[in-house]
Order: C-alpha cells, then sequence, then structure tokens
C-alpha cells in the first residue's frame, strides 16, 4: 500500500514538473535557467511602469506624464518585442498625430477609461480615440490612463470636463476595472477609492499619500509558489493574476466594485445633466477572455460588463457592449486579428471606434 502511494505521489510530483518546464519553455527557453519569483518581478515592473509614464496626482493618484514622449517596447503573444511611441500633450492626454487632425469644427468628444481607451501596446496613430476621430472627423480628447479603476476613470472625466466642455464623453471600461474600484492603492500607487452608505458615494483618500516605494510584504503562499511559472499561468487564465501579483491594497471585499460602479454610473448621468452632454460607456474585454475562454474567462467578463452596462441603461446612459463585433472577428481571425498580447491591436481599436461612431451619429 505504502509502495503504491509513493508511486503516486511520485507520478504526481513527476507530471507537475513536466507542465511546469512546459509552460516556461512556452512562455520563452530563458525562462528554463531564470527562477526568480515573479510576484516580485510583476510588482517591481508595474511599480517602475507607473514611475516612468505617470506622475503623482493629489486627485486622482496618478496620471500621465505631462509633455512627454515615451518609447515602450510591447511583447506580442509569441514573446517577440515591438516598439511603440506614446506622446503626452501638457494636461497629460494622449495626442493624436497631425494626420488625424479633425476635418469638422465642434465641441470635441472626450474619451476616458485605462489602458484600453489609452492605447496600450499601440502608436499613438492606432489608439480607438484616433480612429474615432478620423470616422467622424470630429476632435476626440483622449483622457484615457494606463491602470485606473472604474473611479479614477470617472473622476478623471469630470475633471477634464469640466474646463473642455465637450458634445459627448464616452467612458470605456474592463472587468478588471471593478476590481481596482475596491482598492485604494493598484500597481503599488496609492490611489483615491469610494466608500458607500446606502446609495451614496463619499470619496476616500483624498488628497492621495505621495508615492512610496516600499512594496507590501509577499505572503507565505507568494513565497512558497512565487517562483512558478505554471502557478502563474494557472492563476492567469482563472482571472486571479492580478489578486496575486500586484501590489494592491484592498479597503472593499471582492465582489463590492460593481456596486461601486453602479452607482458611479447615476452620477454620470447626472453629469451629462449638468453639463448638458451625451454619455455613452462603453464595455470591452481583454485579449484573455477568449485565449482562456474554456475556463470560463469569457463569462466572467461578459456577466461583469452586462451587469455594469445595465446599471449604466437603467440611469438613462447609452451603452454599447463589444462582444458580439470581437467574437465574431475573433471567430474569423483567430484572437491575433485584434489583440495584441493583451489589449486591442489597431484593427481592434478600428473596430471599438467604428461602433462607438454608429451610435454617436
Amino acid at each position: 500500500m505504502k509502495g503504491r502511494l509513493a508511486l503516486l505521489l511520485g507520478s504526481v510530483l513527476f507530471g507537475l514538473i513536466v507542465l511546469e518546464l512546459g509552460a516556461r519553455l512556452l512562455r520563452g527557453p530563458q525562462w528554463l535557467s531564470q527562477w526568480p519569483n515573479l510576484v516580485t518581478v510583476h510588482r517591481t515592473g508595474s511599480a517602475s511602469d507607473v514611475a516612468r509614464y505617470a506622475v503623482h496626482d493629489d486627485e486622482l493618484g496618478f496620471a500621465p506624464l505631462p509633455d512627454a514622449r515615451l518609447l515602450n517596447m510591447a511583447r506580442e503573444s509569441d514573446g517577440t518585442l515591438r516598439r511603440t511611441n506614446a506622446s503626452h500633450d501638457a494636461q497629460g492626454l494622449r495626442m493624436a498625430p497631425a494626420a488625424a487632425s479633425p476635418s469638422l469644427p465642434g465641441p470635441a468628444i472626450l474619451a476616458a477609461g485605462d489602458s484600453f481607451t489609452y492605447g496600450a501596446e499601440v502608436d499613438d496613430a492606432d489608439t480607438w480615440p484616433v480612429a474615432l476621430q478620423t470616422i467622424l472627423g470630429q476632435p476626440v480628447v483622449n483622457a484615457g490612463a494606463n491602470g485606473y479603476g472604474i473611479d479614477q476613470a470617472v473622476l478623471r472625466a469630470e475633471k477634464v470636463a469640466s474646463t473642455l466642455r465637450p458634445g459627448a464623453i464616452v467612458i470605456a471600461f474592463i472587468h478588471d476595472d471593478l476590481r481596482r474600484a475596491e482598492l485604494s492603492r493598484v500597481w503599488g500607487a496609492d490611489k483615491p477609492y469610494f466608500d458607500v452608505a446606502g446609495e451614496t458615494l463619499s470619496l476616500r483618500n483624498v488628497p492621495v499619500p505621495p508615492p512610496d516605494a516600499q512594496q507590501a510584504p509577499l505572503t507565505p503562499w507568494q513565497r512558497l509558489f512565487g517562483r512558478s511559472m505554471l502557478v502563474q499561468m494557472t492563476l492567469q487564465a482563472l482571472g486571479l493574476m492580478d489578486a496575486w501579483s500586484h501590489d494592491d491594497l484592498r479597503v472593499h471585499p471582492s465582489g463590492a466594485g460593481e456596486h461601486i460602479a453602479c452607482l458611479l454610473m447615476q452620477r454620470l448621468a447626472d453629469d451629462g445633466r449638468k453639463l448638458g452632454t451625451k454619455i455613452v460607456v462603453v464595455g470591452l474585454y481583454d485579449a484573455d477572455a477568449w485565449r482562456w475562454r474554456w475556463l470560463g474567462s469569457l463569462d466572467r467578463q461578459n456577466r461583469a460588463l452586462g451587469a455594469l452596462l445595465s446599471c449604466a441603461a437603467r440611469a438613462g446612459i447609452e451603452t454599447i457592449d463589444t462582444y458580439d463585433a470581437f467574437d465574431h472577428a475573433v471567430s474569423a481571425g483567430g484572437v491575433d486579428a485584434v489583440y495584441h498580447r493583451w489589449h486591442p491591436n489597431a484593427a481592434g481599436n478600428r473596430l471599438i471606434a467604428e461602433l462607438i461612431a454608429q451610435r454617436l451619429r
């Protein structure tokens, strides 16, 4: 009996070792000889990205660096690296190339959101706000910011809209933006957050404390399994990677972000009425929704986005769910037809812009 148990345990251990080596080979042969704690690697990389791309902001936590010309290295799904250029104006708004200048006069459209609106992994010319400007011939101001939660996206939209007075505000979000609304620290940087009392939101952690380079200590589980590529890939497929690897600080229980986001939709509707501005909310999906579809990733994202879009519709806001269009594109050409590693590529952003343009027209 003991011999059979030892044989079983040995077989399981051997299988896990083979899977670990396979996961490392899939990510790149160099990982066969490199075994750092991947949690620390992710935290250090995220903090470095925020410091290079953004400046501290008392109201928003962090905001894109003003007057910046950034050269980024984006990694494709096959591991290859590709250069991208990102340009910010004096207000930290991402700029459009001169060739995409609007042809029609009139009030600008304000685009707000996270890295999907900002245009991570693509050049200035290939963001969806630039594509929308080209399609409509109207000026589109890109107030997206890498790493924002739905709370920060709404706060930045309000801040920019107070001086821009846009003709329309388009806010795009992904499912992880709801989780970020449950945090007071994300990507190693402090941020504002909302408390909820009944149906009332109260803004907290403002002014936001200045940056602190010290990371949160690793948990025993992160110390024990943090070096495993297999664990990392499994958690990524299950949608648990952010909670596992990032230097975040939770102030609300998991799931509370949906209620906070729902109340923010009512706040957005009130903003639209005060400004006399049309509000459109757009639900976007990341590449992992389709890459890990068989593990339920797409279903989880679809449920979270559907719930928030329903809240927005009940508040009187126009909504766009991009699922059907992207599912059709992925079915026809594969994930790489509309995505880079995680964010939409130029074709994906053009598809987003076309859906928004149809609604704004």
